[in-house]
């Protein structure tokens, strides 16, 4: 098997930073987000992305709740495949936390890594949603998503 490793680096023109392209504030939630076009990658923009989500709650429900978790979804370059966000997309946030209280994050205790790297083709977007929502009121939880994507090179 043959393997190079090619290193441009500053001396070859690239970048060792990635680029924050977009990112995304919701505050005060109080449903699930359905897709929500976090970026359209550009016609000559295709390759590697990372994107972060974030989900804190912020308000207490006023008996029980459970924060819903973050997804992503894109248009893969190789496969030339939709990634659908919320089904089969890469979950970047635990859908499972029950602990109504304020500050919880989606990544509490559970390994989550709220990042995940995909490889976007041109001309498409790049899309967060979340599932899982769920309140019962007196108050209604509210929680935040914190979003953001950064292209790391073609």
């Amino acid at each position: 098997m043959n393997t190079s490793l090619v290193h441009t680096g500053t001396n070859g023109g690239d970048s060792f930073f990635s680029t924050v392209v977009a990112k995304l504030d919701l505050t005060a939630r109080t449903n699930n987000v359905p897709g929500f076009t976090l970026y359209s990658v550009p016609s000559g923009g295709a390759g590697l992305y990372r994107v972060d989500c974030h989900v804190v709650l912020t308000i207490a429900a006023g008996t029980s709740s459970k924060l819903p978790a973050c997804f992503v979804g894109w248009f893969d370059e190789d496969t030339n495949h939709q990634i659908t966000c919320g089904a089969g997309g890469p979950q970047l946030s635990n859908g499972t936390l029950t602990a109504n209280t304020v500050g919880t994050t989606g990544n509490l205790g559970t390994g989550w890594s709220e990042s995940t790297i995909i490889r976007s083709a041109a001309s498409q977007a790049v899309t967060i949603c979340t599932t899982g929502y769920a309140s019962t009121p007196a108050n209604a939880m509210q929680f935040a998503v914190h979003a953001k994507i950064e292209f790391l090179g073609p």
